[in-house]
């Protein structure tokens, strides 16, 4: 952790010229020139005044896009529990991020900086920067693990007592069949894939039509079918109340725990300095490439979106699932490796509920420029301040399946064209007798500005909820 807050520090400390910080400085100009490379950048001393003047290196920035670097680490709204409030180190009149602790810094490294050279750094330095840490692909894993019974309860509400009990409120019936039918294609329970597979066949050899109307209708009549066929043969009693359908009474709440992960709503968020309410998922499904061409596609499909509501819909006693009201929203893979999420456009409005235990959290960074657009930022810890093993028994397990950010490889980074230097800022003019008056002011202000003691636990503490 120490060894990456120095590295965080060197990079902030470069990247926006704080003084005393700055690895960029006159002597590492002499070494390029004592090393002979990068001539553009060695020192030039003027005969006339004697100074020695320093071409501004490629990752410089103007006064506006430093501000414009600072803002984008000032406005994030992080996880509960992420990090300590960054946005209170953060200075943008002044241009400077200083009093962060070990555990900000990977955060900052990992998360944030990313976005934040994105819009203010040509694109042969930012790309460096976004990908120096390439991550594997790894896996994401969904589901509940035990699948007897139907849908075991692994979460909890947050909250006051109140807000723990929930408020009950009555479906609609439109809302009450999405949610059961959300239910009913999401068991993971054999049998009842079994009888998924035997009304998809069914619909198959009865229905004309291309593979899109097949599904509309599969997906709108199983429930129907589903509740018929049990009727008529011996089935267990889980089964027999799922066929059945939920209580039009459900439950509905604003913040949830489970798998490691604290959720809220994002009405719940809207007040709060942290950020709860992103979520994603991987799935492996039949979709249709749009609505206009309905082109049935098999694979991998990411989404990304926020939580709206929260909801426990009961089925009569015998068991309950929980469900996240979601709204997705396009995104796309930009040319720096990074997820664009478009809050404006949402997309999949059919189907708008997803099982609590299903998604991962994410967190949304916004674009300091384009309105609407996001960037989503994968692989947040668990909350290490709510976790409970006899509510979260796999909670190791669940760290280990997080999604996180692959953001491509690092070998096109290696065919970018790069400039060293940048012609647009002036060069820096420096008097050497001036410089060294004030190098012992710099070493004193430096260790003010440093704390030994890393509160960083306490600044979790003091988080609002």
């Amino acid at each position: 952790m120490h060894i990456e807050k120095n590295i965080c520090d060197s990079l902030l400390g470069t990247l926006l010229d704080i003084l005393g910080k700055s690895k960029d400085h006159i002597n590492s100009r002499y070494d390029l020139h004592e090393i002979g490379i990068h001539k553009e950048l060695q020192p030039v001393k003027d005969c006339d005044t004697g100074n020695i003047h320093l071409a501004k290196v490629c990752f410089s920035m103007k006064p506006e896009e430093k501000r414009l670097f600072c803002t984008v680490l000032k406005d994030a709204k992080l996880p509960k529990g992420f990090a300590s409030n960054i946005s209170s180190r953060v200075q943008i009149e002044d241009m400077k991020v200083s009093g962060y602790k070990s555990h900000d810094a990977h955060f900052i490294l990992h998360y944030l900086i990313r976005v934040a050279v994105r819009k203010v750094l040509p694109k042969n330095v930012s790309l460096i920067l976004i990908r120096y840490q390439t991550e594997d692909d790894e896996d994401i894993q969904t589901g509940e693990g035990d699948a007897s019974p139907l849908f075991p309860k692994t979460g909890h509400p947050i909250g006051s007592m109140n807000k723990r009990i929930g408020k009950t409120f009555n479906m609609e019936h439109n809302e009450w069949f999405e949610a059961h039918r959300y239910a009913l294609f999401n068991t993971g329970d054999e049998k009842v894939e079994t009888f998924i597979k035997e009304h998809n066949n069914l619909i198959d050899n009865r229905t004309r039509g291309n593979a899109w109307v097949k599904a509309q209708i599969h997906s709108k009549d199983f429930s129907d079918w589903f509740r018929d066929k049990v009727k008529n043969i011996e089935v267990s009693n889980h089964l027999r109340w799922l066929a059945k359908g939920p209580n039009f009474v459900a439950k509905r709440y604003t913040g949830y725990f489970i798998n490691g992960y604290r959720f809220h709503t994002k009405t719940r968020d809207v007040p709060c300095k942290t950020q709860n309410s992103g979520v994603t998922l991987s799935a492996t499904t039949d979709n249709f490439a749009s609505a206009r061409d309905q082109n049935l596609i098999d694979g991998m499909v990411i989404y990304y979106g926020i939580i709206q509501d929260i909801i426990e819909i009961d089925y009569w006693g015998c068991f309950s699932v929980v469900l996240f009201r979601r709204d997705w929203f396009h995104n796309e893979v930009d040319e720096y490796g990074l997820t664009r999420v478009y809050i404006n456009k949402k997309c999949s409005t059919n189907d708008p509920f997803v099982l609590a235990s299903q998604v991962h959290q994410i967190f949304y960074v916004e674009d300091p420029i384009e309105k609407n657009v996001y960037y989503a930022r994968h692989k947040v810890s668990v909350d290490l301040y709510d976790l409970e093993e006899e509510n979260c028994p796999n909670i190791e397990e669940t760290f280990w399946r997080e999604t996180n950010d692959n953001i491509g490889s690092s070998e096109r980074v290696l065919d970018v064209d790069v400039r060293w230097s940048r012609e647009d800022l002036s060069v820096d003019i420096i008097d050497l007798p001036a410089l060294a008056q004030h190098s012992e002011d710099v070493t004193m202000q430096t260790s003010e500005e440093e704390d030994d003691f890393d509160d960083t636990d306490w600044d979790w503490m003091e988080a609002d909820d």
